[in-house]
């Protein structure tokens, strides 16, 4: 179809609580969840081994493409992952089932909205959690509707949104 991507995360860089915003903004945490993404378990499961594993960039025809930008952090490797998460100091709870924010110690639970669009968007974030519970990073999806989504989003009241990602064509990409 020319997408760069079915789903694109966006984590929340102006989340109001600072130590979720600290943890969002760190590079680490973003290449962690990366690496914690098993790309061929979602290609086999959902797309029945049709789809081709990369980072969201600019399609292979653009002229801005780069071969780097679609294998950065792209290839499952949860041992990698977990020593991000523990270079950040985000430690384990006792039964290490979760990660622990920094400062409230908290589990790390994200939950978020979404608004159920044509892909299997549930199916994919599914298998998308289950990819992060093994770094101890669990989420919660619940499905809206798209005006109350915008609302949301734009009050800054979603700490993660989930979308499609659009075409990556030249016009796009800049």
């Amino acid at each position: 179809t020319g997408r760069g991507s079915d789903q694109v995360y966006n984590l929340n860089f102006t989340w109001p609580d600072e130590e979720w915003r600290t943890v969002f903004r760190d590079l680490r945490f973003r290449q962690a969840l990366s690496l914690a993404l098993d790309r061929q378990d979602i290609n086999d499961v959902v797309y029945y081994g049709n789809s081709f594993n990369r980072q969201y960039t600019v399609i292979p025809t653009s002229r801005h493409f780069r071969p780097e930008y679609e294998t950065a952090y792209a290839e499952m490797d949860v041992e990698r992952a977990n020593a991000l998460l523990d270079e950040m100091g985000l430690e384990w709870n006792s039964a290490k089932t979760h990660r622990l924010w920094p400062v409230s110690k908290t589990p790390i639970i994200i939950p978020f909205d979404t608004v159920e669009l044509a892909t299997p968007v549930m199916p994919i974030h599914e298998l998308v959690n289950e990819h992060w519970q093994r770094i101890g990073i669990e989420t919660q999806v619940k499905s809206i509707t798209r005006n109350l989504l915008s609302q949301k989003i734009l009050a800054n009241e979603e700490p993660l949104s989930l979308w499609r990602g659009d075409e990556s064509s030249d016009i796009l990409f800049l």
